[in-house]
């Protein structure tokens, strides 16, 4: 994950960045069996996925494969998990100057939707009294 305290891992390595999380898409729908209501949703996450490495070339050819993996493979993988990727972006140069030198970074957008459902326990209405006021 992205903008952690601590000490980075040695290069190459990722980070994930959650920008957004459970806008929802489209219409949500319910359901009720007995005293319990389901709620479907569908939510879009933008992750942000950036390549760090002290190479240029090496940062590039990392986010670039990534990238693949999320067009190609990792988009059924992921849609065996109930995850579907929307749409990706392509890759950026993410470079940062640090003091006399820069750290390589390299990145891109992802967009992905899942399904969310929550569960809740209504409880039935037994008894009710009405006043009629005079």
């Amino acid at each position: 994950m992205a903008d952690q305290s601590g000490k980075p891992p040695q290069f190459p390595y990722y980070t994930l960045k959650f920008l957004t999380i459970g806008e929802t898409v489209g219409q949500a729908s319910e359901t009720s069996v007995g005293d319990e209501i389901t709620k479907h949703q569908v939510l879009e996450l933008h992750v942000s996925i950036t390549s760090f490495s002290n190479k240029l070339d090496e940062s590039f050819d990392n986010a670039f494969k990534a990238l693949e993996w999320f067009r190609g493979i990792g988009a059924y993988e992921l849609e065996d998990s109930g995850i579907v990727v929307v749409n990706t972006q392509p890759v950026s140069n993410r470079d940062t100057f640090i003091n006399i030198d820069y750290e390589r970074r390299h990145g891109f957008d992802v967009r992905l939707r899942v399904k969310s459902e929550t569960k809740l326990n209504v409880g039935y209405i037994e008894h009710v009294s009405v006043d009629v006021g005079q």
